[in-house]
């Protein structure tokens, strides 16, 4: 027997008549909730790699400035080994 979706109870329910309106109620107020803790944990999220950029902005920046000399000297290579 095939799995029941959240969609096919609220089409039910609003078909059937008076408990439609709870159960559509149930149904967005439990959406929003499982929303809710997403954007906070991807509030969190975003928090951290902020925290982590300004502890380690020196590392990063070296990062940086190797991969702009690598991306300046790795052409000019490639261009020479093709003649």
């Amino acid at each position: 027997m095939p799995a029941v979706s959240e969609i096919d109870v609220l089409v039910r329910s609003l078909i059937v008549g008076p408990m439609n309106q709870s159960c559509l109620q149930y149904i967005i107020k439990q959406r929003l909730s499982e929303i809710l803790r997403l954007s906070a944990d991807n509030m969190n999220l975003l928090e951290k790699y902020d925290n982590y950029i300004l502890k380690n902005a020196a590392q990063i920046s070296s990062i940086e400035s190797a991969l702009r000399t690598i991306t300046y000297i790795l052409p000019s290579m490639i261009l020479l080994s093709l003649d």
